[in-house]
């Protein structure tokens, strides 16, 4: 037992590695909805990596990804300030597109607020606690960036994942009229819905149900203008079910089960590629047997759109973010309990 013991010890990051490899795996086979799946495929992948920096031969990986890392911040940074730049040209000034502006210059900026900080704090007159404040805050920008890796690599994932599914219906999530019009962005998902359609055997074609209210300032509901751009690409009256009252992904999701008559359904569910993960997550949430599936969207709305995805799912999980956040400081205020009780 002693020699099983010294063995795992000095092979931990390996074995690590391996245990939340199977375990993210044995939690995509159950459902692929969690987020948490994502979050044992990077923990995988992190200590695979620090496995592989153990090793003489290999060390090499291990920097070159820290180097890669360390190179990333200030590329992302100014890669979000100019697509934040971009959206504010086209798409107009709103708190929604100034997101990835906001972040690209925290981004940019916080190594030189954490730098400057550090200096203050490291007085030799500054308080022991005021001195451990810059490393508190490096933790927890820590976490918040574990957990936004860990959704934008699993959204990368679900997204590319097929299923033979053939669905008895297609929701198509709504996402606003523009002078009562159907827009590019939402026209892409009914596009998707339309593609889906198209695709499934001439004997088990899907309804399609356009779900969507009808905002402050438009004319009409989504539903209706959207079951409208269904009737004119070909698709019989028959096959389509309006739903005209959601405003949210909950609501669309429940308001058009409402509408289903088919028992258990296989449901299949359109949106914009960035939504995906989000929405599938919703879907679990309902109780739904669905899979979601994508459209593309214009690559110079992506960043931003990612971003509120990850605020909406952080805001989602709030509970539990709230506690690890919490344990952090718990364990900083231990640190400098016990650094005191040294002195």
């Amino acid at each position: 037992m002693d020699t099983i013991t010294r063995v795992i010890a000095e092979n931990i990051t390996t074995v690590l590695a391996a245990v939340f490899a199977l375990a993210g795996a044995f939690s995509i086979w159950r459902d692929r909805r969690r987020l948490r799946n994502g979050v044992f495929l990077l923990l995988a992948f992190g200590f695979a990596l620090l496995s592989l920096g153990r090793n003489d031969e290999t060390a090499w990986i291990l920097l070159l990804s820290v180097l890669l890392a360390l190179l990333a911040v200030p590329v992302l940074g100014v890669f979000l300030v100019v697509n934040g730049i971009m959206m504010l040209r086209r798409e107009g000034r709103s708190l929604a597109n100034l997101l990835s502006l906001a972040v690209g210059l925290l981004v940019l900026f916080a190594p030189m607020l954490l730098g400057a900080l550090g200096r203050v704090t490291s007085r030799p007159d500054a308080p022991t606690w005021l001195s451990m404040i810059p490393f508190l805050i490096f933790v927890l920008v820590a976490y918040v960036g574990f957990v936004f890796s860990a959704f934008l690599v699993y959204s990368f994932v679900y997204a590319r994942t097929r299923s033979r599914q053939v669905p008895d219906y297609v929701i198509i999530l709504g996402s606003g009229l523009i002078g009562g019009k159907v827009p590019p962005l939402l026209a892409g998902r009914l596009d998707k819905a339309i593609q889906i359609y198209q695709r499934s055997p001439a004997d088990s074609k899907p309804v399609l149900i356009p779900s969507g209210g009808q905002g402050p300032d438009e004319s009409r509901s989504e539903g209706e203008a959207m079951a409208e751009y269904l009737r004119d690409a070909g698709i019989p009256s028959t096959e389509v079910l309006t739903e005209p009252r959601a405003r949210t992904t909950m609501e669309n999701l429940e308001f058009s089960r409402a509408l289903m008559t088919v028992p258990d359904p296989a449901i299949t569910v359109a949106t914009s590629s960035y939504h995906v993960f989000r929405a599938a997550m919703y879907t679990r949430r309902a109780g739904m047997k669905a899979i979601v599936r994508g459209s593309r969207t214009a690559a110079y709305f992506v960043p931003s759109a990612f971003l509120r995805e990850f605020i909406a799912v952080f805001l989602q999980y709030k509970w539990i973010n709230l506690g690890v956040c919490l344990a952090i400081v718990l364990g900083f205020l231990a640190l400098l309990w016990e650094s005191n009780q040294g002195l």
